[in-house]
């Protein structure tokens, strides 16, 4: 799994990675979601932001941020 780590304005620090969904796979999601996300978490909060942009890998800290 690939993970990347950053720093937000405020100096918390984020853990980020990719969730994927595979067309089989039930459950309700929210809208957006259903293809997978990328899950952000702190030592205080999770959060998922979808669809997984293809090139979040490559995104600046300042990019991901704004996902956050």
């Amino acid at each position: 799994m690939t993970q990347r780590s950053f720093r937000d304005a405020e100096g918390t620090e984020w853990s980020v990675f990719a969730i994927g969904r595979a067309a089989h796979e039930v459950g309700p999601v929210r809208p957006g979601l259903e293809w997978g996300w990328l899950t952000f978490q702190s030592s205080t909060e999770k959060r998922r932001y979808g669809p997984v942009p293809a090139d979040w890998t490559s995104l600046t800290d300042p990019e991901l941020e704004s996902l956050c």
